[in-house]
């Protein structure tokens, strides 16, 4: 808004602090931000948070950051460009993978994102103060913002000035739309080093109307979604109708976003180091319940390759109830921010506590679980060695059971 306001308004930060004052005022529904939340604290959790030192553990000159959501939409991502860099930085890089603190960011939760600032500047200091290379143009605002102390660059640049990509394949004469996401807006040495790489692979460009520094958001930022969901889709629509040619970005956000709207669209990596982009356009983006799972995969990959430690890769059942989920309500829990887990925890308490009730017409089970601020109702029947998952729902409310 701020570059088309005659005014010269920067909305984005009237609405960022308008939320830190509602925030501090206890006026702010924490319900609205919650699984955000949640994902920060899973990303920096011992689950998914990792640290990678260059080899022999030594310190290097450069410290890769490619921030929580690379790895959550495809980990080939994440190794496929730490790869490309041990290969030709001519030191090699550590690597850190964990969450910039956006989302607490966007929910104006000062104290939660203050914490995770200093964590980052903290293991950065550790590290000798390295050269950040950062793949998320979310992460680099973040950096610009907030830590101005540290030397970035993106891995963007890097490719753009070293090249010596093994380019699957050479698209002769086709030709793509770059849709630069709205962190990149004051970028532009990252927009120019997007179209080198691309214009050196073999594509030609059409730009959209809004690019460069009127870049516009694909609908994600600021996790409207959870509050207005009809103007999310209403904004992604928009952009997805922009422009007839596939698009590429190089934010997973904006891919994944357009893919679940039926935009073919790729992340510049897919070009760089996927055989098939055909099968990358087309891809379907994860479920959040993947996107977890995803996170979970890569340190177990990372920890094999470069700690030996021996870790099975196979998807973990549920430790104590097997669910069975149907794509389409899987859609519905994606849209409603439930994750798998929540729906094994509410079954698992029902079945464990007697909690349940039974509709005798079909033979399913009805019941909920209060986690946090959060209550998930479940309804569900016995099936095989499991559960099967009829639907679930829940309320952004705390419920109070008096028993008398």
């Amino acid at each position: 808004c701020k570059e088309a306001c005659p005014e010269n308004l920067d909305f984005e930060e009237l609405f960022i602090s308008s939320r830190r004052e509602l925030h501090k005022g206890g006026k702010l529904p924490p319900a609205f931000h919650d699984f955000w939340m949640q994902d920060m604290a899973f990303s920096n959790s011992e689950e998914a948070f990792m640290m990678v030192n260059a080899n022999g553990g030594d310190k290097s000159s450069y410290l890769f950051f490619p921030g929580c959501q690379l790895g959550g939409s495809d980990p080939d991502y994440v190794t496929n460009a730490y790869t490309y860099l041990k290969k030709h930085l001519e030191d090699e890089p550590s690597m850190m993978i964990g969450c910039c603190g956006a989302p607490a960011e966007w929910a104006g939760r000062e104290e939660e994102h203050a914490a995770v600032i200093d964590g980052i500047r903290n293991i950065w200091e550790n590290q000798g103060r390295p050269e950040v290379i950062l793949a998320c143009p979310s992460c680099r605002k973040m950096f610009a913002k907030h830590l101005p102390e540290i030397q970035v660059q993106s891995l963007w640049n890097v490719i753009a000035e070293k090249g010596n990509v093994d380019y699957r394949r050479i698209a002769a004469s086709k030709k793509v739309t770059v849709f630069d996401p709205c962190a990149s807006r004051y970028d532009p040495e990252t927009q120019n080093s997007i179209r080198i790489i691309l214009k050196n692979s073999g594509y030609e460009l059409e730009e959209l109307p809004y690019s460069s520094e009127r870049a516009q958001c694909c609908g994600y930022g600021g996790q409207i979604q959870a509050v207005n969901r009809p103007l999310f889709d209403k904004i992604v629509n928009i952009r997805v109708e922009a422009a007839s040619n596939d698009y590429v970005t190089y934010c997973t956000n904006c891919r994944d976003t357009f893919a679940a709207a039926g935009k073919s669209a790729v992340h510049i990596l897919d070009l760089l180091f996927n055989d098939d982009i055909e099968v990358s356009a087309a891809r379907k983006p994860p479920t959040l319940t993947q996107r977890r799972e995803n996170r979970i995969k890569l340190k177990k990959v990372l920890q094999i390759e470069t700690e030996g430690i021996k870790i099975a890769l196979e998807d973990e059942p549920m430790k104590s109830v097997k669910v069975f989920i149907a794509p389409e309500v899987y859609a519905k829990m994606d849209r409603n921010f439930i994750l798998a887990e929540d729906v094994q925890r509410t079954i698992e308490y029902c079945e464990s506590t007697g909690e349940k009730i039974m509709d005798i017409s079909t033979g399913n089970f009805s019941g909920h679980l209060q986690d946090g601020i959060i209550t998930f109702w479940v309804i569900y029947k016995p099936e095989r060695d499991g559960f099967r998952l009829e639907t679930v729902y829940s309320h952004r409310l705390i419920i109070e059971e008096m028993v008398r």
